[in-house]
């Protein structure tokens, strides 16, 4: 089922979520790695019997919020970890995902320079910290018919 707005509201107003994704082991040999909105508590994980070709990466649990929210990836892509700044991102681990061409093309400059002051805006303009341990921006390198804002 795909949940837009209203419905997931409907469905489950606010809950607390714990991620759990399965890489299939082939895929996580060539580089492949799972993302979801929390941190990872634990990866590398190969003890579920059910999927012995698979390897997991468990979340920790998330903040309350609409199912609408939930988001994970797996990926191959090349992280860009931002040091903290001042303001906002001072309590925010962010981290940009490109490929690595794009990396070395610097197509993550621009994420890199406006994050700190687009996310303090919103905090004041908003009176509400970013909710979150961590923020994930995902560099594409195509315009997408859609888009999404999980969080």
């Amino acid at each position: 089922m795909h949940f837009t707005v209203l419905p997931t509201r409907v469905f489950a107003p606010q809950a607390t979520f714990t991620v759990t994704v399965g890489v299939p082991s082939d895929l996580f040999v060539a580089g492949y790695s799972a993302l979801s909105n929390a941190p990872a508590l634990e990866d590398n994980l190969t003890d579920d019997a059910n999927y012995p070709d698979h390897v997991f990466t468990r979340f920790a649990r998330t903040p309350p919020m609409s199912a609408y929210f939930v988001a994970f990836a797996v990926h191959r892509l090349t992280p860009v970890r931002l040091d903290p700044v001042e303001g906002a991102l001072h309590r925010v681990r962010h981290t940009i995902w490109a490929r690595q061409e794009m990396v070395d093309g610097g197509w993550t400059n621009f994420s890199a320079s406006y994050l700190a002051p687009v996310l303090a805006a919103y905090e004041e303009l908003l009176g509400v910290d970013y909710p979150l341990e961590k923020l994930d921006t995902f560099v594409q390198p195509i315009k997408m018919a859609g888009g999404m804002e999980n969080w």
